[in-house]
């Protein structure tokens, strides 16, 4: 989901489901949430993305949680 439009819009996104593979006869679940914001300049030749995601994994007795921070630059001629 987006939020606002222009040169700063707010992002929200949810995912989840099971993975492909695993330790033994049930695969994995995960589950995570993110936000971010991107900023554009240079007359919108140029793009910067900046977002948080905080993910979560379980399965097979192991489980495994993330904090991950994201950061794109994009710049077109």
């Amino acid at each position: 989901m987006e939020l606002g439009a222009g040169l700063g819009p707010f992002r929200l996104g949810v995912r989840g489901g099971q993975l492909p593979f695993g330790p033994g006869a049930t695969a994995p679940t995960e589950f995570a949430i993110a936000a971010g914001t991107g900023r554009a300049f240079a007359e919108g030749r140029g793009l910067l993305d900046v977002g948080i995601e905080r993910l979560q994994r379980s399965g097979g007795g192991l489980e495994e949680r993330v904090w991950t921070f994201l950061m794109g630059l994009t710049i077109r001629p």
